[in-house]
């Protein structure tokens, strides 16, 4: 439910990202080289068109976070994002204090998966330079 909102956005994205790649001079180079199609598409064009799109996705994570509380509540369904309205309408600030840093911790955990994909996925991107 969460994620069907951003779909289209990201979808869209990652189709201007892909035609970007494609109009690059290293594609253009890689077709002159007599390289098959899908070869380019895949190893040169879907590689560089796909470090933006994860880096998209990964930093749409806290809104997937806030969402939950919204969804649970308005389905009903029991979870952080339920328990962290009760806490706060309780004031059970201890509880209020974890579930924030839970979800710190969870976007922060993200950002870094996303870092690490991007400097395997793309090799212009070097870590700790």
């Amino acid at each position: 439910v969460l994620s069907i909102m951003m779909t289209a956005g990201v979808m869209r994205y990652a189709r201007s990202s892909m035609l970007d790649a494609l109009s690059r001079d290293f594609i253009r180079t890689a077709r002159s080289k007599g390289m098959p199609e899908w070869r380019v598409n895949i190893l040169h064009g879907f590689r560089v068109a796909l470090t933006p799109v994860i880096v998209l996705i990964g930093f749409r994570l806290p809104v997937l976070i806030g969402g939950s509380v919204i969804i649970e509540q308005v389905f009903q369904w029991p979870g952080i994002g339920k328990e962290f309205v009760s806490a706060v309408r309780s004031q059970d600030y201890p509880l209020v204090m974890m579930v924030a840093l839970f979800s710190v911790l969870a976007v922060l955990i993200a950002s870094l998966i996303v870092d690490l994909l991007t400097a395997i996925i793309d090799p212009r991107v070097r870590l700790g330079e």
